[in-house]
């Protein structure tokens, strides 16, 4: 499903790594193949992202490369997705395609909860092209296209409290649009912190409720 104009991005795994332990920032490393599946994967010191996105409590933002990196002129990061996830007392989530003159801007909602206590949350991408991402009850997420029930993205998490250790692996399974690989990235960190959110609510005792910005855990 390719867009004119636009390039297309291949099958791929990518690793989500906290940058620190108190923070919610993610680096995301394109993975060797002989790393897929290993959570003992180090990446590589001195390792340049290829991509990262800055968690704050109202909004995230997607950067091509690493954005915490020194803004000076001749290295500027470049955002590419900017987003505003979901509250407590809220069901959608926008992202902004920050390249675009007119900013384009596309809308996430969180559905009705099935049997299992999981969360769907479908949006349209910049084509008007129907997605569905959906957790299971451990918080492993996958993304259909709707249209036709193929599963073009994985999210399986990993659970540690380590120091710049992987959250999860990012796996695009089929080829899409530039501008589509990037809203999946971004969708996918919001429903991955929602649903990280609405655990721990649970287990506290909570409603489960959304929530922005970073918890640190």
């Amino acid at each position: 499903m390719s867009v004119a104009g636009e390039p297309l991005v291949r099958p791929q795994t990518f690793a989500f790594n906290r940058t620190r332990k108190l923070s919610d920032d993610v680096k995301i490393y394109r993975l060797p193949q002989s790393a897929v599946g290993q959570k003992s994967y180090q990446v590589p010191d001195g390792a340049v992202p290829d991509f990262s996105i800055d968690v704050h409590y109202k909004y995230h933002t997607l950067y091509v490369g690493d954005g915490s990196m020194e803004r000076v002129a001749d290295k500027q990061p470049k955002p590419v997705i900017d987003s505003t996830p979901e509250g407590f007392f809220s069901t959608t989530s926008t992202f902004v395609d920050s390249e675009s003159p007119e900013r384009r801007t596309i809308t996430m909602r969180r559905e009705k909860d099935d049997a299992l206590l999981s969360k769907q949350r479908t949006f349209n991408d910049f084509e008007g092209n129907l997605y569905k991402w959906k957790a299971n009850i451990k918080g492993d997420l996958k993304c259909t296209r709707v249209a036709d029930g193929v599963i073009v993205a994985t999210f399986p998490v990993h659970f540690s409290e380590t120091f710049r250790t992987t959250v999860g692996e990012f796996t695009l399974l089929k080829d899409v649009p530039l501008k589509t690989f990037y809203l999946l990235l971004s969708t996918c960190m919001v429903n991955y912190q929602m649903e990280r959110r609405r655990r721990r609510s649970r287990r506290a005792g909570g409603g489960g409720g959304g929530g922005g910005g970073g918890d640190g855990g």
